[in-house]
């Protein structure tokens, strides 16, 4: 099973948990700082004493943490100790930090990663296509008590919503004027919502634009090392 991600100031970040709760490792402090591999564990290493074990920070074996690092999961000494940082942990690290990034970076981890959301089963868009075909004579005033019933049943029928002809024209015209191979997709994604503000267009959503632009260039996503930080860029 491939692990879930978010998406944080245009870096992926696999969710991992542990005591019943969201943590993060030193390098995912790295990437979406985009800083240094090493900087978050030494500044750890350097304020140590200020952390509390079982509170801000907890030092699992290799072994228990391998689930979190995906097909890699057996590189590595499963006897090696692993510090998995609590959202305390993290915001008493990240204090160091004085530009402005870690601001917005922290923003988005409180509100997208530590808030933990009680977990509902969503249909696949297949899925939920055939449910709409199967209810396509009820009138859409129903729709919400419907919506209700599966969601008292933990089934969460998802909005499907189709892309309009025009929002790919558009997305065409935008990129007559921009090369987004090698690029990193959240840069171009912001150029794309500038361009769209510019031109009084709404936006489309950033995982919906960019498999728009797969589909019309032939690209496709892929992580890259930028100065020594993950980044997800166009390729071809």
């Amino acid at each position: 099973m491939t692990p879930e991600t978010l998406d944080i100031c245009g870096t992926a970040l696999t969710i991992k948990e542990y005591s019943d709760q969201r943590v993060v490792t030193f390098k995912d402090i790295d990437a979406v700082h985009e800083r240094p591999d090493g900087t978050a564990r030494k500044r750890f290493n350097d304020n140590k004493r200020h952390f509390v074990a079982g509170e801000d920070y907890f030092t699992v074996p290799y072994s228990e943490s391998r689930p979190f690092f995906g097909r890699n999961s057996k590189r590595g000494n499963p006897n090696n100790k692993v510090v998995l940082l609590t959202e305390s942990g993290y915001l008493m690290l990240v204090k160091s930090f004085t530009d402005d990034l870690p601001w917005r970076v922290q923003r988005e981890l409180a509100k997208s990663y530590f808030k933990r959301e009680k977990k509902q089963h969503t249909l696949s868009a297949d899925y939920a296509l055939k449910l709409a075909e199967l209810i396509n004579s009820t009138p859409p005033g129903n729709m919400p008590i419907i919506r209700e019933i599966f969601a008292q049943a933990g089934i969460t029928i998802p909005e499907v919503r189709t892309i309009l002809p025009q929002e790919i024209n558009d997305i065409t015209d935008f990129l007559q004027s921009i090369n987004v191979v090698g690029r990193v997709s959240g840069d171009v994604y912001a150029e794309y919502k500038g361009w769209c503000i510019a031109n009084n267009l709404n936006p489309m959503a950033h995982i919906a634009f960019s498999k728009v632009v797969n589909k019309t260039l032939g690209t496709h996503i892929v992580p890259k090392k930028i100065n020594r930080v993950s980044r997800r860029v166009f390729v071809y």
